[in-house]
């Protein structure tokens, strides 16, 4: 372009392949509104106009449902929302340009319908949110896909949706209207929003921001992008295939995936309880499933079926998701279980009558004041001591070959909990104590306190999934670590 700034009115603009060594500013380009007039426009950069001006309240309530739209939007919007043709007012084509310099979008308030930037290649690019329309929002108004940009300048309000996938942008700047200092949960909350407003989901732009502020000793921040990284990635493989209504899909697959998770927790709680809940109750959920797969999958019943599984696995995967937040709270997990090893494992063990003693030795001899005890076995006394029960506990919380049989035999590792009855802990039975009152009423507290048996157990199986992915979300984030110190 010339040193000259010229006022230029079209109804669509096409740069297809465009080139130039220097830089490109549309900033005084007005594009035709609906009504076929090109106004005057505002000047870029300006604060929006009043339609544009929320107030307080307004603001909290978007703040609020913010969150459930975007969830709702992941899950049920088209990857690719139909268009109703090239030819509309307000489109701006520049893809496979190469700007040499910056290319500046034009800045006119709300009449860019969209603005194809595909391949684009340019030194630096800045555009104005609030020169898109707002009455389009299922609509990508902006697609950055495979683009190479050195700088990415990008101006509040940001546009409902943009397409970013394969975007490499050496710097990323999404600029507020109050020019808060970088750094401020301001600056952060913009950039979450510019990922979270990316359609389709642009996976490596997400990894590549929060490697970047992983660099820069921004922990906390790419922290958030980690977990935000995660949430959008589970919703995309898990449940959108589920929620999506189109020709080959199998609508409301949902359904059906809660059908299936309905009958497994069914079975699963029943295994737990020793019994199968009646084979009525099992035969009915086993109908009920049936009937919604021929509703739901009449037309891809294969398609239901595999949507179904991803649905349930989904599910499955939500709880490790919820505690370890996607490897940022790895250690949560590990205080947690040595919490339990140390104020109710280890005790629960301590106390003989929560125990039974081997096969060969009928019962305990001697129960000493100490709360140690005895039995006899081979005509020999074997003890029992609180360091025999802190070892029988690391067992049950660490799922490593049996660590006691290397320091004191094998008699005493076939002592085992007993399985029936409340157990012993503090000197009386749990169902007498005060916070076992109080926490009853918690789904599963009961269950899990009903017999130490029962309690052993669902610590040694929980323990081969917590320590295994508490150690691997711990390799990841030394990973991050040493690559940083080599960078």
């Amino acid at each position: 372009m010339t040193a000259e700034t010229r006022l230029v009115c079209a109804e669509s603009v096409d740069l297809t392949g465009f080139s130039t060594e220097a830089d490109a500013d549309l900033s005084a380009l007005r594009l035709r509104a609906l009504d076929g007039q090109c106004g005057p426009g505002e000047s870029p950069g300006r604060e929006a106009s009043a339609d544009v001006d929320r107030g307080p309240l307004q603001r909290a309530s978007d703040r609020l449902t913010a969150p459930v739209r975007r969830i709702w939007t992941d899950l049920t919007a088209p990857t690719e929302p139909a268009r109703d043709g090239p030819a509309q007012a307000g489109r701006l084509n520049a893809s496979h340009a190469d700007i040499g310099g910056t290319l500046t979008l034009p800045g006119q308030l709300r009449t860019l319908r969209a603005v194809d930037l595909t391949f684009l290649r340019a030194r630096a690019l800045e555009v104005y949110g609030d020169a898109f329309r707002c009455d389009i929002p299922l609509e990508v108004v902006l697609d950055a896909s495979n683009a190479s940009i050195d700088s990415f300048d990008l101006r509040e309000p940001l546009p409902q949706r943009a397409n970013l996938q394969n975007c490499r942008a050496l710097s990323w700047q999404v600029s507020g209207s109050a020019g808060l200092a970088a750094g401020s949960r301001d600056e952060e909350r913009r950039y979450i929003e510019m990922l979270d407003r990316s359609w389709p989901f642009a996976q490596d732009v997400y990894a590549r921001l929060e490697r970047d502020y992983r660099d820069l000793g921004e922990q906390r921040m790419a922290d958030r992008l980690l977990k935000r990284l995660g949430w959008r990635l589970w919703r995309w493989s898990y449940l959108r295939q589920s929620f999506q209504r189109d020709a080959r899909s199998a609508g409301r697959g949902w359904l059906l995936g809660v059908c299936f998770a309905g009958l497994a927790a069914l079975v699963a709680w029943g295994a737990m309880r020793g019994d199968l809940l009646g084979l009525e109750s099992i035969g009915a959920g086993l109908v009920i499933t049936c009937a919604v797969w021929l509703a739901v999958g009449r037309k891809a019943p294969f398609e239901a079926l595999t949507n179904a599984a991803r649905f349930v696995i989904g599910l499955v995967l939500l709880p490790l998701h919820l505690i370890y937040g996607f490897g940022v709270r790895w250690w949560v997990p590990l205080v947690a279980s040595g919490a339990m090893l140390l104020f109710v494992t280890w005790p629960m063990l301590e106390d003989c009558r929560n125990l039974a003693a081997p096969a060969e030795a009928a019962t305990w001899s001697t129960l000493r004041t100490d709360s140690s005890c005895e039995f006899r076995l081979a005509g020999e006394s074997a003890a029992w001591t609180s360091t025999s029960a802190f070892w029988a506990a690391v067992q049950y919380h660490v799922p490593i070959i049996s660590t006691q049989s290397y320091y004191q035999g094998e008699a005493p590792e076939r002592v085992r909990p007993v399985g029936e009855g409340a157990p012993y802990l503090a000197g009386s039975r749990v169902d007498e104590q005060g916070w076992y009152r109080v926490l009853r009423w918690v789904p599963g507290v009961e269950w899990l306190f009903s017999s130490p048996e029962r309690y052993t157990r669902f610590i040694f199986l929980t323990s081969w999934v917590i320590v295994p992915f508490s150690l691997v979300f711990f390799a990841g984030r030394m990973q991050r670590k040493y690559r940083l110190q080599q960078g």
